[in-house]
């Protein structure tokens, strides 16, 4: 049923300084902006968020998958891949080594240094890296042959993995599975060291990890955290700090079987362009809204 990541949404403090950096370093365009009106307000159940700015971004090759950055008040309670939600996004690269002295003097920083997932020609190479609003970005080479393309050379290209974390595995499996009918990997244990940095713990501390495959190569990644973990904290009548939702391209939204938090409407503003959006709730509080796949993506044009 999800077909393809279309918006990962990030509340930020500092909305202009985001922009900036990932226009000047990542080569990302804004290709709409302006403040939250009431048709997404009302979708997200979130008064609070009317009138707040956001702008919305794309890679420069206008792949359609957009980074959606809104404005939120500072929260410093919130602390990347220590709670319960949507953790960090994946960017296709050409090369992460070629990005990490071009990241130096830049507001991105590089955690973990770029290395093989696995030792064979053609791995993945992967760093990991903490944006200018503490969004966690995984930058990617996949492997060689893959589904995923360096989409015609582009330095940094779009997401195509999305990482939520929560403390069962067993029912984070089972949503995908029962309520979308995606098909989920068995969890397999994994070193994820950029959960243990960011916790304080040994970096050999393993956690169960497991992938829904998305059509495309793309696919949402399932970790378990330990019980160090806690929820999410979100202010009543707002979105949630961090990586607050992700969008996913769907069909047949008349089909899902998850109660919605908010059901299905047309919301006008791009890059819906009139689609129907429902928005629900996943296993370990995860945002998710479900966008009608029928209508084509329109592009947009870019703006300064």
């Amino acid at each position: 049923m999800l077909k393809e990541i279309a918006i990962i949404t990030i509340a930020v403090s500092n909305l202009t300084a985001v922009e900036d950096a990932y226009k000047e370093y990542l080569g990302y365009q804004t290709v709409d902006s302006g403040a939250i009106g009431s048709e997404l307000a009302d979708l997200w159940n979130a008064p609070g968020m009317l009138e707040k700015n956001y702008v919305l971004m794309r890679p420069e090759k206008m792949q359609p998958v957009y980074l959606r950055f809104v404005e939120l008040d500072d929260d410093s309670a919130y602390e990347p891949m220590q709670t319960f939600g949507w953790n960090a996004f994946e960017l296709v690269v050409k090369s992460p080594d070629a990005l990490v002295p071009y990241l130096e003097e830049s507001p991105f920083k590089v955690l973990g240094p770029p290395k093989d997932l696995y030792p064979t020609e053609g791995a993945p190479r992967v760093m990991q890296v903490r944006g200018p609003g503490d969004e966690i970005i995984y930058m990617t080479r996949p492997a060689g042959g893959g589904k995923v393309s360096l989409y015609d050379d582009t330095f940094v290209g779009r997401s195509f993995i999305v990482i939520v974390g929560g403390p069962s595995m067993t029912e984070m499996q089972n949503y995908y599975s029962s309520n979308f009918g995606m098909p989920v990997s068995p969890a397999q244990d994994y070193a994820i060291t950029i959960i243990s940095r960011l916790n304080d713990k040994p970096l050999d501390t393993t956690y169960p990890l497991a992938v829904v495959p998305l059509p495309s190569g793309s696919m949402v990644e399932l970790d378990e955290y330990k019980p160090w973990s806690r929820p999410r904290l979100t202010q009543p009548g707002s979105i949630p700090p961090g990586i607050s939702s992700v969008s996913f391209t769907a069909n047949e939204l008349d089909l899902v079987k998850v109660g919605w938090v908010s059901t299905p409407r047309s919301i006008s503003v791009a890059p819906y362009n009139g689609r129907e959006v429902g928005l629900v709730l996943g296993a370990s509080g995860e945002w998710i809204e479900l966008i009608e796949a029928e209508v084509t993506d329109k592009t947009l044009p870019a703006t300064n």
